[in-house]
């Protein structure tokens, strides 16, 4: 699995979120200071799409000012986001 998908990508210790899934997420956000993380699963392998995968569930600020519940999927390779899923 390590060839066809690189390594596990790296959790943060704090919460168990993907660092390159945060750092992308962080890119894109309206207002990256209002993020509460709410949960994530592991960082699983997906044989299916030939990646790792993630959901993280969290509040942050919408381009309006008010906070909203998101929860996003993460599909990573070799520390990197491939592409996300906008899962409500």
């Amino acid at each position: 699995m390590l060839q066809e998908f690189g390594p596990k990508p790296k959790a943060s210790g704090w919460d168990g979120v993907a660092v390159c899934a945060w750092n992308h997420l962080k890119s894109v956000m309206n207002d990256p200071a209002s993020y509460e993380f709410v949960e994530c699963s592991e960082i699983l392998p997906s044989r299916e799409y030939g990646c790792w995968m993630q959901r993280l569930t969290f509040r942050a600020k919408n381009a309006f000012g008010g906070k909203i519940l998101k929860q996003y999927g993460f599909f990573m390779k070799y520390d990197q986001v491939l592409y996300t899923l906008d899962m409500g």
